[in-house]
């Protein structure tokens, strides 16, 4: 059994700032003060389950959610950040086409996207905010349309264009 145990870690992508050229995130850094489950304090925290991670965040920054889909880990042991998406879609009757409006869910977050070209089996999907995700990871694709969700398939991360890094906060 692995144990974890962070005190200093970063949090990406959390902020992002737009730019005349592309997006810069800005990761979060925090020191952990409790772990929690099911009101039961963890020392330490194991694989399994839902686990509350009590940090030095602004609340402010939590608020409405708005860290939902953040990556927490140690130092160095995160995925890359990604504004644009390569995902290889699986099934032959998946048909996206260029400009189509796309939900994402990678993980516990769920990202627009706009489709900028298909080639074979590969949709590259410019995205709405960045996402930090493995290559190799599934995601769920959705259309969405007059405000409503269909979904489309499934998919596979392949690549794409990382964000660029800015100062960390």
């Amino acid at each position: 059994m692995r144990r974890l145990c962070l005190t200093f870690f970063p949090l990406t992508p959390s902020l992002d700032v737009r730019q005349c050229r592309g997006v810069t995130y800005r990761p979060l850094k925090s020191r952990v003060k409790s772990l929690m489950a099911e009101g039961n304090a963890l020392d330490p925290a194991v694989p399994g389950g839902l686990i509350a991670v009590g940090t030095n965040i602004a609340p402010e920054l939590c608020r409405g959610d708005g860290l939902v889909g953040q990556v927490l880990g140690a130092r160095g042991s995160l995925p890359p950040v990604f504004i644009v998406l390569k995902v290889k879609i699986g099934g032959k009757d998946m048909k996206l086409s260029k400009n189509d409006t796309l939900l994402l869910n990678i993980n516990s977050s769920a990202v627009r996207g706009t489709v900028k070209r298909t080639k074979d089996s590969t949709v590259k999907i410019e995205l709405a905010v960045p996402i930090c995700v493995d290559v190799g990871e599934e995601v769920t694709i959705s259309r969405l349309a007059n405000r409503e969700r269909w979904f489309v398939g499934r998919g596979t991360v392949v690549g794409g264009k990382e964000a660029e890094k800015g100062e960390v906060e």
